[in-house]
């Protein structure tokens, strides 16, 4: 069995998931924005969703953070579809996307 380092220095990953076919797997990793509101949690750094493509390990930000948005992993609704949580700070909102795969 090989394995391989999924991040570069020091990073949190978090809500990993794998897609029906294996592909992909898409995942939240922390951003490089502190966020005010989440001064009182354990880590107050906002978290971009990532999207691997397995066949050659090449990672992309596939939602982008800033100060006060963070983005996770739900689910996997097929191989090509997505479903993640944004997470607004500021307009204190929470929504489900759904997004697709290319």
């Amino acid at each position: 069995m090989k394995t391989r380092q999924l991040s570069k220095g020091f990073s949190f990953i978090s809500h990993f998931y794998f897609s029906p076919n294996l592909k992909y797997a898409a995942f939240s990793r922390v951003s490089e924005f502190h966020a005010k509101a989440k001064e009182d949690y354990e880590d107050d750094l906002t978290e971009d969703l990532w999207l691997m493509d397995l066949s050659n390990f090449n990672e992309k930000i596939i939602r982008k953070a800033d100060d006060h948005t963070d983005f996770s992993g739900i689910k996997w609704i097929s191989d090509n579809e997505f479903c993640y949580k944004k997470v607004d700070y500021i307009a204190d909102t929470k929504k489900d996307y759904t997004m697709r795969i290319p």
